[in-house]
This record gives structure tokens, sequence and C-alpha cells, in this order.
């Protein structure tokens, strides 16, 4: 992080008596594979315009590196608890004390990303767990609370993100079944929303993808081939989401930290 940008997120407090916590924008900080490509697309393109539009309700969390705090927030508060999520939950916590939380995205820091499959899906399983426990632990709060009806809609569904997965999942394998059941046994063609979903899928992901071209000086070969390994990005949603349901119920909730790639270079 530049000292350029320090002195940003110095004003942005400055500006504001009121900000308690400010997020910057995130990205990886290389990627040297399709895995860590991905990482910085996710971060870069949709992470941020998540926290655009949590920006325009007033909701702004915290995800990933670049959290920036008014230290007598945290003292008065205390926002730490025992969710995986932690970014989350001390913005949740945060937020439901009234306090301000913004999102500033023309300060950029960067973060290691995971550099191998079987990390990726200790790392994302332990966030997924992390957003069961501040359902948990929030869920109730943050109804009671004195934010929008805006705010708390988004909130509630980003802590329930795990539990609609599991609920997309367990509908796409019974649609998958069937399917292949009516192509084997009877005159079978799908229907049009189907067909309408997928292709309406497709193109968010291209039109994501362009976004990300935009941003990030990569080639456009490298670009396509983004929109062919995004499909098998959200093929680990699977294993992820079954390892964080089945943690999150039998209550192991340790924190399993990930080796990044840089570390084992340097091994």
């Amino acid at each position: 992080m530049s000292i350029v940008d320090i002195n940003k997120m110095v004003n942005v407090f400055d500006q504001d008596k009121e900000l308690a916590m400010a997020q910057s924008r995130v990205a990886m900080n290389r990627a040297n594979n399709w895995l860590e490509t991905l990482q910085d697309f996710e971060f870069v393109v949709p992470n941020s315009l998540l926290q655009n539009m949590r920006n325009f309700f007033g909701n702004a969390a915290g995800a990933g590196n670049g959290q920036f705090f008014r230290l007598n927030a945290l003292t008065a508060h205390e926002p730490w608890g025992n969710a995986l999520l932690e970014d989350f939950e001390i913005s949740t916590r945060l937020l439901i004390k009234d306090k301000k939380t913004t999102f500033v995205p023309d300060v950029l820091v960067y973060q290691e990303p995971v550099h191998k499959v079987r990390d990726f899906i200790k790392q994302r399983s332990r966030w997924a767990q992390g957003s069961l426990d501040c359902l948990k632990l929030l869920g109730k709060k943050t109804l009671s609370s004195n934010l929008s009806f805006m705010e708390k809609l988004e909130m509630i569904l980003f802590m329930c993100s795990t539990l609609l997965s599991l609920i997309v999942i367990i509908g796409n394998l019974v649609s998958l079944v069937a399917i292949i059941f009516g192509l084997a046994f009877v005159n079978y063609s799908a229907p049009w929303w189907i067909i309408s979903t997928m292709i309406l899928g497709l193109l968010l992901v291209i039109f994501s993808i362009i976004q990300y071209y935009r941003y990030i000086n990569i080639s456009l070969l490298q670009a396509l081939g983004c929109i062919l390994y995004f499909y098998v990005y959200m093929l680990l949603i699977i294993p992820i989401v079954v390892i964080a349901f089945w943690n999150f119920i039998t209550g192991h909730n340790s924190w399993d930290k990930t080796t990044h790639g840089l570390k084992e270079s340097e091994e």
C-alpha cells in the first residue's frame, strides 16, 4: 500500500468524524495460474460491485484486507466475537450499533491469493462457515437494529449465502438427474426457463470478465480463458458448502489457516 493511499484513507476519516470503519478495494498481488487469476477477478469485479451497492445503501462491510478503523469505535464497543468470518462480523457489529462504515474504491490494498485448489477449498469453507456463524450470532440483532430495510435485507442474505448455496446445489442436482432421466427414457426438451437462465448466466459471466479485462492489463486470450475457468471455479462451491455445513453442525470452529503460494515458494 502506497503512502498516497494511506494519506487518502486518513483524509476519508478526517472528512467524516462519525466514520468508524473504511474498507478499501482489494486485489491479488499476483496471478500466476488460473486459480489465482480468478481470485483476483472475484475481488476486483464482483466484490467491488457488491461493496459499491452496499455503499449506496449505507452498510459497507469488511471484506478481505484493507480495513481501517477509528480506534475509539473499537474500544468502545468490543466488536470481535467468535465468527470465522471476522471481517464481516466486525463491520456488522459496528453497523448494528449505529456506527458508520464506508467503502473507498480509489484506495487499493493487495493480498496474497491461494495457490492450490485444496487450500482454496479450506479457506473458502472457513469463510462459508463464518457466514453461518454471523447468522447465528448476529442475525436477530441485525433484524432488530435501526438499519434500513435494504441494509437488513442485504446483510441477512449475505449471512444466508451458504444456506442458499446448499439449496441451489441440491436443486441443480435434482434438475440434472431429471434432465438425464428425461433424455434417456422420454422425448424430452429442456423448458424455456432453464435455457433462458443458462443464457442469462453466461451473459452475466461474460459481462463481468469484460469489466475485469478493462480494469486489469491482461490479454484477450486470458480474458476468454477466465470465462471457461469461471465454471470450474463455481464447481468448487459444492465441496466448500458441504464442508462448511458439516463443520458448523459438528462444532468444528478452529481457525484452519491456509498456506499461500508465495510462502511455499520461499521454503
